[in-house]
């Protein structure tokens, strides 16, 4: 079964996403930082990794130089609504970072799961 890693702070945006890809009829796991999910990364590999950019203690651009710099396979979508700013600019340098796709919130849940099959798809 394909599994999903969910990283993103706010508890709706996570169990929204989790719940549609369920749906779908994928293994879903979250984490509400980046420390959290390199823990699950550790126990549990995932095919597809969905990635908020702002986030707590270490936010999704720190988690995306971690994971490229420890070469890391998984596929990755980044998220984000701009955060404070109102500056999507952080997606722009997130596919730079490595990302593999990029999506701007709001977004509804047949451009998650088109994004979602086009990811697992290219791998």
């Amino acid at each position: 079964m394909t599994c999903i890693l969910v990283i993103d702070d706010d508890i709706q945006t996570r169990t929204w996403m989790r719940r549609v890809l369920e749906a779908a009829g994928y293994a879903v796991t979250e984490a509400s930082n980046g420390h959290m999910a390199l823990q699950r990364l550790e126990t549990a590999p995932s095919d597809l990794l969905i990635l908020d950019i702002f986030m707590p203690e270490k936010d999704g651009l720190e988690l995306l130089r971690r994971l490229r710099s420890q070469h890391s396979t998984a596929r990755v979508i980044a998220i984000s609504g701009g955060g404070d700013l109102e500056d999507t600019s952080y997606l722009a340098v997130a596919a730079r970072l490595g990302a593999h796709q990029i999506l701007e919130k709001p977004f509804d849940s047949a451009t998650l799961l088109r994004s979602v099959t086009q990811q697992l798809t290219n791998r």
